[in-house]
């Protein structure tokens, strides 16, 4: 996977942007499951315990060379792989207004 790395405004921690060439996405279901066995269902990343929420929660925080550092059975494919799960959970979210 080639990836073009910027660096961020310095307010926002030691974080990097990650921009991935068209032709390069990633298919997020490769890295990401979802078993029932495996803390009841919640998505983590392939062949782990590790949750897509925690990673996603520690990206806010830590670059990403600090997670690939806390997590060595992980890599960069999986930290772009939770972007995308989150981005397709979002995009496929309904969202109804309340009548006032």
């Amino acid at each position: 996977m080639d990836l073009v790395q910027f660096e961020k405004d310095s307010c926002y921690s030691n974080n990097l942007v990650l921009i991935l060439k068209k032709n390069d996405m990633i298919d997020w279901t490769l890295h990401i499951e979802s078993k029932p066995e495996i803390l009841f269902g919640k998505p983590v990343i392939k062949n782990t315990r590790i949750p897509v929420d925690l990673l996603l929660e520690k990206l806010a925080t830590d670059s990403i060379d600090e997670l690939l550092q806390a997590y060595p059975n992980i890599g960069k494919d999986d930290i772009v792989s939770c972007l995308l799960f989150a981005a397709d959970s979002i995009k496929n979210e309904v969202v109804y207004s309340k009548a006032s």
